[in-house]
């Protein structure tokens, strides 16, 4: 009786994660208060965007900054990022900075996904400096909002939620 109850109650929770996949989408979203990455300072750059421009990260100028890692062969990404741009487009961003981190990605592959998506902030090409070695992530979409003084205020792993965005967009202000 007792492997029947068992079995029962794994066939139910297969089911339940099931469904819960299909209606997120595949993705999981981590709230920013969870992030292991609050408190940890961020190092500093200066990078070539993928239109040529020469980018220092916003944070070492004294600016906050919401940092986007996407990338092109990321299913999540290509879905989050024209939902993303219309959010940040139509919003008051103050003196907060938005930069891309496009991982590991073909630059044209890349460019075409940024300009169907109507993305207007700048992304800079990485190679796993940035997202595997700066921040340890082994997934996208992800999502950082760095301090002006250039530690992690908040952290989102998966697809960013407008309600999320607003959070940011208030704690950089």
């Amino acid at each position: 009786m007792m492997f029947i109850s068992l079995g029962i109650g794994a066939s139910i929770a297969v089911v339940l994660i099931t469904i819960v996949s299909y209606f997120t989408g595949g993705t999981v979203t981590t709230p920013a208060t969870q992030s292991s990455l609050i408190g940890k300072s961020v190092p500093g750059f200066t990078l070539k965007d993928l239109k040529g421009a020469t980018i220092t990260s916003p944070w070492s100028t004294g600016r906050p900054t919401l940092l986007v890692f996407v990338a092109s062969w990321c299913d999540p990404c290509r879905k989050e990022l024209p939902g993303l741009a219309a959010y940040l487009a139509h919003h008051s961003l103050g003196n907060l900075a938005v930069l891309g981190v496009n991982e590991n990605d073909d630059p044209a592959s890349a460019a075409a996904l940024l300009r169907s998506a109507n993305v207007t902030f700048p992304v800079v090409p990485d190679h796993g400096t940035i997202a595997m070695g700066d921040f340890g992530f082994s997934a996208l979409p992800d999502s950082v909002l760095v301090s002006s003084t250039g530690k992690v205020i908040a952290a989102t792993t998966g697809v960013t939620s407008n309600a999320q965005l607003a959070q940011y967009l208030a704690l950089a202000h």
